[in-house]
């Protein structure tokens, strides 16, 4: 049996990607899908992905995907590579699967660097986290964003999907009753302006993206190209997108979804841009997403932010409660990898805007 170490090329190796990630995630996951890894790894405005595969003879027992993104810190912008979709074979022996793993990975962290890339980053399940930090890879965390919920039902909930709740939000809506209800619901200084649904990629988006950056220390890159193939172009997910027009200019952005969030039907906020650094802007986009969820029986509205960031001000303006960490079953890391030494400082990069949309799973 013959071992090979290669670069994946998108389109010609997908047909045994996919036979691996079936074997993996199984058939009927949404990503385990043609059209999915044309739109992740072909598609892309940021350029093309690429990545790292293990074959033994003609089938593909290891992958890691590549996926190029653009980071803007401090003013200049860096091209990220975004590592996703780490697989190994779960036929493999144990031993062999750990070897693999390291391997592909390793691989993966050489092509990026000759490929140009500044940085890496990557979303880690509980599989590969230990594998990614540990101290031959050398990833390190960088960002724990934290979750934030909003109970758009209350205690109305029909008891069939009381009975699903789950106990860490049963205790978080217990704990927030106790104290009265103090949870700041009130959106304070609210803007004139209307809500409108964004249903294309206009360019007021690369206006509203030139304006946030202006305020924003780290974020990842959202002018209206990306937009446009994020949300709009997607070919499994559907996404509500929502501005703030003032004096028809686009004062602000949030993109929603709905998918089920630990039992509960939910709607995710998984974007939000504003052309300045007030909460009220998102404020008044959240408040308008989360009447729109809850007058279509959404459960909960849920959130991923960084303490302090503008959305996280504006989430905690709108009712959105953090659920303790001790209490989050699944907590998100992000861990980063320099390949060159100008972008090392990127480890520390403060003030950082995160979203749940830059991860490539939501």
């Amino acid at each position: 049996m013959q071992t090979t170490h290669d670069v994946y090329r998108p389109g010609k190796d997908d047909s045994a990607v996919m036979r691996l990630r079936t074997a993996v995630w199984g058939a009927d996951h949404p990503h385990t899908n043609p059209a999915f890894f044309e739109w992740l790894f072909q598609r892309n405005p940021a350029g093309a992905g690429s990545g790292a595969v293990i074959r033994q003879d003609d089938d593909v027992v290891a992958f890691a995907g590549l996926s190029a993104r653009k980071l803007l810190v401090g003013g200049k912008t860096f091209r990220v590579a975004h590592g996703l979709d780490l697989m190994v074979d779960p036929g493999l022996s144990g031993l062999l699967s750990g070897r693999y793993g390291f391997k592909v990975s390793d691989n993966w962290a050489g092509y990026a660097r000759d490929a140009g890339f500044a940085f890496g980053v990557n979303f880690p399940n509980s599989n590969s986290f230990r594998l990614l930090t540990s101290g031959r890879l050398k990833w390190t965390v960088m960002l724990k964003p934290r979750l934030r919920v909003q109970p758009l039902r209350g205690f109305a909930i029909r008891p069939a999907v009381l009975g699903r709740v789950p106990l860490w939000l049963l205790n978080l809506l217990t704990g927030t009753l106790a104290l009265g209800l103090r949870a700041p619901q009130i959106i304070h200084g609210k803007p004139a302006g209307r809500v409108v649904a964004v249903t294309r990629a206009e360019e007021q988006l690369d206006d509203l993206w030139q304006s946030a950056a202006h305020h924003t220390k780290t974020c990842f890159v959202r002018d209206r190209a990306y937009i446009r193939w994020r949300y709009l172009e997607h070919p499994v997910y559907r996404y509500d997108l929502f501005g703030l027009k003032v004096d028809d200019r686009l004062a602000g952005l949030i993109v929603t979804t709905t998918r089920e969030v630990f039992g509960l039907k939910s709607m995710l906020i998984v974007d939000a841009l504003a052309d300045r650094d007030e909460p009220a802007i998102l404020s008044a986009l959240v408040a308008h997403a989360t009447a729109k969820a809850r007058a279509a029986g959404i459960e909960m509205g849920c959130a991923q932010a960084c303490t302090g960031d503008l959305l996280d001000r504006a989430l905690a303006k709108s009712g959105f409660l953090v659920v303790p960490e001790r209490l989050n079953p699944k907590l998100f890391f992000m861990v980063g990898l320099p390949f060159t030494p100008d972008a090392a400082s990127i480890l520390a990069s403060p003030g950082w805007h995160f979203t749940w949309g830059d991860m490539d799973v939501v």
